[in-house]
């Protein structure tokens, strides 16, 4: 069980979340909602050490959480220049046999430069990375965004595979790209969780928001000529 109390995180007089708590048990997939800019990157952030916290308490099984125990898909992924992608998941030490079996679902030029991958093969080497780090805890921020449909299908049923044996945390600002995965999805905004949903609240919840969004857009639509 992943356990955080309190978590709150300022940017000067701009308070991000705040005295955020929650749970998220092994074998299950925590799908958090939120807008863009809502802190979701700056909750995923500070779990692993990268963004300072005012106040946080945080444990996994029940001891103190450890950075090593968790792996991190960033939205952007940063990548050394003239540093292949076979180099750049050598250098976390991950087994060239198992490279290579992972990479036939993928299959990147690992001999090419990954600074000169497309944003959707930097995706795929970085989301790689994360699972050949075979660390218990997987936090990924918004890991579909820049793939083809293939690549989401297949990141879909790895992570489908993998999720009974971590504890995965996984953002989107799209409702519908966690339902599929999500075993609750929370909603995060101004600065904390506003809602929780289990999947049989999944259909209404995807009515209601179609519902609300198409009367906001019949009502302003027509107010702007666009003929």
């Amino acid at each position: 069980m992943l356990c955080v109390k309190h978590l709150s995180v300022s940017y000067g007089t701009h308070h991000v979340l705040r005295q955020l708590s929650f749970e998220a048990p092994k074998g299950k997939l925590l799908g958090i909602l939120g807008l863009n800019g809502s802190g979701k990157t700056s909750l995923f952030r500070t779990l692993v050490g990268l963004q300072t916290a005012t106040f946080k308490e945080m444990s996994w099984e029940g001891q103190a959480l450890k950075t090593s125990q968790l792996a991190f898909l960033e939205t952007e992924n940063f990548f050394y220049d003239y540093m292949s992608g076979g180099e750049y998941l050598q250098l976390i030490g991950a087994n060239v046999t198992d490279i290579k079996h992972l990479n036939e679902l993928f299959d990147l030029d690992l001999q090419a430069y990954a600074s000169n991958y497309s944003s959707g093969m930097k995706k795929k080497l970085a989301f790689m990375r994360v699972l050949l780090q075979k660390r218990p805890i997987l936090i990924l921020d918004e890991p579909f965004n820049g793939l083809d449909l293939e690549a989401s299908q297949t990141m879909t049923q790895i992570i489908k595979k993998v999720v009974p044996e971590k504890c995965i945390l996984m953002s989107s600002h799209i409702f519908l790209t966690l339902t599929s995965l999500s075993d609750r999805i929370v909603h995060l905004e101004n600065g904390g969780f506003s809602a929780s949903y289990e999947p049989d609240d999944y259909p209404s919840l995807a009515d209601q928001l179609d519902e609300q969004y198409k009367q906001k857009v019949h009502q302003t639509l027509p107010k702007i000529n666009l003929t």
